[in-house]
């Protein structure tokens, strides 16, 4: 009986000194991950942690879409992301396989807010380019173009969620940073440059206006500029408007005899870029900037709906996209589109504007794709078209406004 008491007995304390071990390792551990492990005496216990913002990742996507001659497409349009995702990823690197349509090289262009970043030299085979940015670019800013026909294949952009992106554009009790006061229809701007010029130079007006007026000329249409200033040397130099990197003016002459010129501005597109090239020597003093109708820019969120079409677009039969968005006068920033060929062949599909102007285009082959086109400037339904010299099957288009 004595040895069964004996053995009871050490049965239990073998029990009791395993459960303490537990204990203990097990207030160890939890003591090791305390918030307030560390602390002295007075302060505040850390929390916990919360939502781990996510590590750098990589997006990649297959974009088959062409870009014509001074055509610009948003990258967060082309990498399929959200207004709020776009806005809140900071790009750390950027790669493209892309071809030149032409028939020798061609260049492609990286842009932030209208100011060029960076320039790729594109080939007749696809090939891969690769572009270096700032830090702390996000993606919203971003746009490819060329002021040559290119084709891009695929995008690969590395990003990471930016840990402050502040409180950007949309509703709320005031405008994000960076945020700028539009001019005002109608006004006339004076900038003053007094600027010498020898040989060449590009002006940057837009500039000019954010630095001298704290406004911003995006989304206004220019009807005339006027350049005040005289020639060096007794010789004759010529000024000239260049809206969105394209000449919109004819070529004035600055001389002794005409030292205040006008230059008309023969475009209706709104402001991404605007400058003025002079070439030869020159003083220029002052230049006064006419602005016509300015689109405000909307502080909200752009607005995204889908619309199911499952019609046919073919040489005889082009799709208007008012017949689709009947009695609608929303602004149109972007459309995606959901179509594939009806032959085996791939065949193109062009998006137009009623004067003809290209807005994009597209290669669909006999798999459905989803391609977005951005257009050059905002544009209501009744002002587009699809058109194509192949029968196409349009299945569905989603709408940015």
């Amino acid at each position: 009986m004595k040895n069964a008491s004996s053995s009871l007995l050490l049965v239990l304390f073998a029990a009791l000194f395993v459960s303490f071990q537990s204990y203990a390792q097990i207030s160890v551990e939890v003591g090791r991950n305390r918030p307030d492990r560390g602390l002295r005496p007075g302060d505040r216990p850390r929390p916990y942690p919360q939502h781990q913002i996510p590590q750098d990742q990589i997006i990649r996507e297959e974009v088959n879409q062409s870009i014509r001659g001074y055509d610009r497409v948003r990258l967060g349009d082309l990498v399929r992301l959200s207004w709020q995702e776009q806005s809140a990823l900071e790009v750390l690197s950027l790669r493209v396989v892309a071809q030149s349509l032409m028939q020798g090289p061609a260049e492609l262009e990286l842009s932030s807010r209208g100011q060029l970043l960076s320039t790729a030299r594109l080939r007749r085979q696809l090939g891969e380019v690769a572009f270096s940015l700032p830090l702390g670019t996000r993606i919203a800013e971003l746009e490819l173009g060329s002021r040559s026909d290119v084709f891009l294949a695929s995008v690969m952009v590395e990003v990471r969620y930016d840990r402050d992106p502040g409180p950007g554009p949309g509703p709320g009790p005031g405008p994000g940073p960076g945020w700028e006061p539009q001019v005002s229809p109608g006004s006339f701007l004076t900038l003053q440059v007094n600027q010498t010029v020898r040989g060449y130079a590009q002006i940057p007006l837009d500039q000019l206006v954010r630095q001298q007026h704290r406004l911003s000329l995006s989304g206004a249409q220019i009807e005339r500029v006027v350049i005040q200033g005289q020639p060096l040397y007794g010789r004759s130099a010529s000024v000239q408007v260049e809206l969105n990197r394209r000449p919109v003016s004819d070529v004035g002459y600055l001389s002794e005899g005409q030292r205040m010129l006008p230059l008309p501005v023969r475009s209706l597109e709104e402001v991404r870029t605007l400058n003025l090239l002079v070439n030869g020597d020159a003083q220029i003093f002052e230049i006064r900037i006419r602005v016509g109708q300015v689109r405000p820019e909307r502080p909200e969120f752009p607005q995204s709906e889908r619309f199911i079409v499952n019609q046919e677009v073919s040489p005889r039969m082009p799709l208007d996209l008012g017949y689709i968005l009947r009695n609608d006068r929303r602004f149109i920033r972007s459309i995606t589109i959901h179509a594939r060929s009806l032959r085996q062949a791939q065949a193109q599909l062009s998006l137009l504007s009623l004067n003809g102007e290209q807005q994009g285009v597209v290669f669909v082959g006999p798999n459905s794709v989803r391609v977005t086109v951005g257009l050059r400037r905002p544009m209501i339904a009744q002002e587009l078209r699809l058109e194509s010299a192949a029968p196409i099957l349009i299945e569905m288009l989603e709408v940015e406004f």
